[in-house]
C-alpha cells in the first residue's frame, strides 16, 4: 500500500524553479511506496509536462478532495511563506495546512525559504503555520531564523534545495533530459557572499 503524498506551493503557475523541485521530488519518490499528487496552477499542463496527477489549486471543493484523499501533505520548497507579493499568499498556505491538520494528516515542508514577513496578519499566519506543521526544513540559515524571529513551536531542519535531485548532464554531454516547459534551462542560484570571500 503507497503513502499518498499530496504536494503544495507556487505548482504549476509557470515558475521554473518551483516546477524544478515539484519534478525533483516526483522523480525521486514515485513509484512503489509513494503516489504523488499536486494542488497546480494548470493541472493539464502539469500532467503533460510532468505526468503529475493535479487538481486545481483555487477550487476549494477539489482541494478539500484532494486533502482528504492524501496521507502527507507536503511543501516540497520555494517561498511561499512571504508576503512581499501580497499577504494572501501567506493565508492561502496557512489555509491549506489548517485543513490538512483538521483531517489528521501530516503536514512536511521541505528546503523552504522563508520570507519577507513584513505585515501582522502575515506574521500571525505564518506562525500559526509553521507552529503546526509535522516537519520544517528550510534551505538556509535566514529562514531558520525568520521562523524564530516568529515564535513558531518547530523544530527546524536545514535541507538543500529539492532540485538538486534533477539528473544532471556530464560535461560536454548535449541533452534534453531536462527541459521546463519545453525550453532548456539553466539554474543560477545568487547567494550574498560575506566576508568569506
Amino acid at each position: 500500500m503507497s503513502i499518498k503524498l499530496l504536494l503544495a506551493g507556487y505548482l504549476g503557475c509557470g515558475n521554473f524553479g518551483d516546477d524544478a523541485i515539484m519534478a525533483s521530488l516526483y522523480q525521486a519518490v514515485d513509484g512503489n511506496e509513494f503516489d504523488v499528487k499536486a494542488l497546480s496552477g494548470n493541472p493539464d499542463e502539469t500532467y503533460r509536462q510532468y505526468k503529475i496527477i493535479s487538481y486545481p489549486r483555487r477550487d476549494s471543493k477539489a482541494i478539500a478532495g484532494a486533502i482528504a484523499e492524501c496521507d502527507v501533505l507536503v511543501f516540497p520548497g520555494g517561498s511561499v511563506f512571504q508576503d512581499a507579493t501580497s499577504v494572501g499568499s501567506v493565508y492561502y498556505y496557512h489555509g491549506l495546512i489548517r485543513q490538512a491538520k483538521s483531517k489528521g494528516k501530516k503536514v512536511v515542508m521541505l528546503s523552504q525559504g522563508v520570507g519577507p514577513l513584513t505585515t501582522f496578519l502575515g506574521k500571525r499566519w505564518a506562525r500559526a503555520a509553521f507552529s503546526m506543521v509535522d516537519v520544517v526544513a528550510v534551505r538556509d540559515s535566514g529562514s531558520a531564523q525568520a521562523i524564530r524571529d516568529l515564535g513558531a513551536r518547530t523544530n527546524i531542519k536545514m535541507a538543500a534545495d529539492l532540485s538538486f535531485l534533477l539528473p544532471h548532464t556530464p560535461a560536454g554531454v548535449e541533452s534534453d533530459s531536462f527541459n521546463v516547459g519545453g525550453m532548456k534551462t539553466i539554474g543560477i542560484a545568487p547567494r550574498p557572499l560575506g566576508k568569506a570571500f
